[in-house]
């Protein structure tokens, strides 16, 4: 069954645009998006490729030894919904921004759990076993020495991320220059790419967990995997599925009635999971440098 209202396919495509952005800070690592919900299953192969390189296999002509892709399996545990009500009257007759705002505020709903699960598993409680730890930098210099921190800790900077509270970005990018220097996406994404000490990525999330106030991890170290979902469809009014053509991240909106009220709901949802990979490739950053027990 596909959308058929002018408002609801707005809102469709509003929300795909909306949640193709609000997985910014997440595409750095790794990560499979797909909208095809015939991908069943309680997980998603997410791929994660080599950071080392092998030796060539001379006496077996052999050329694929070094395991250049990995699938790794993570578990799409989280359904998440968000949405907005209309009544019969605004569902026929209001402009078409009505739908658009609808969309867009359901999937910065969703993308917002999705961050919060995703940045919230580095935790500073020494649950990652194996993660290593640093002090929060003061000054220029030690923020540059971080270069140096993720290498003693077998982290490859290039390959890896810089992740930051908003106050410790915000202390980055006032480092790094103004505008001009990072680009005017960097201040409204939360993301600039490279540059900045050497790290591949630098980015800001309002959703690490209590006591961090950054972590360096390598794009391998932490995956997130979503998918479409099937929908009974004989329950619904309409339902329709989108994908954001750069990210392939789906959303699926659907429409029903309460007839004793005569208002429409209109739901947005997908499947996603998040998981820690690799703790030896994640260095955490705290105030004390180390975790409190």
């Amino acid at each position: 069954m596909a959308l058929t209202n002018l408002g609801l396919t707005t809102a469709a495509n509003e929300a795909c645009i909306s949640l193709g952005a609000g997985l910014a800070r997440i595409l750095p690592f790794a990560h499979s998006l797909n909208a095809e919900a015939a991908r069943r299953g309680e997980i998603v192969k997410v791929p994660v490729y080599a950071t080392e390189a092998a030796e060539f296999d001379a006496t077996s002509n052999n050329y694929g030894q070094s395991k250049d892709v990995v699938g790794v399996d993570v578990a799409v545990d989280k359904h998440p919904v968000a949405g907005f009500e209309a009544t019969d009257v605004q569902l026929n007759q209001s402009d078409v921004n009505f739908f658009a705002d609808g969309g867009r505020a359901a999937a910065r709903a969703i993308a917002r759990k999705m961050n919060k699960d995703f940045f919230g598993m580095v935790k500073g409680d020494g649950s990652l076993v194996g993660a290593n730890y640093t002090v929060t930098p003061s000054t220029k210099a030690g923020w540059t020495n971080l270069y140096a921190v993720a290498n003693d800790d077998d982290i490859d900077p290039g390959n890896a991320a810089l992740v930051l509270s908003p106050t410790k970005y915000a202390e980055v990018l006032a480092l790094v220059g103004d505008a001009a220097i990072v680009g005017t996406d960097a201040l409204a994404s939360g993301v600039f790419k490279g540059g900045f000490a050497g790290f591949g990525y630098v980015i800001s999330s309002p959703y690490l967990a209590d006591g961090v106030d950054g972590f360096i991890a390598e794009r391998g170290a932490l995956a997130f995997g979503g998918r479409g979902i099937e929908v009974d469809e004989s329950a619904y009014k309409q339902v329709g599925t989108v994908s954001d053509e750069h990210t392939g991240a789906p959303i699926t909106l659907m429409q029903f009635t309460k007839p004793e009220t005569g208002y429409s709901y209109v739901t947005a949802t997908n499947l996603y999971g998040v998981k820690v990979l690799d703790p030896k490739h994640i260095t955490i950053i705290n105030a004390g440098g180390s975790y409190s027990a």
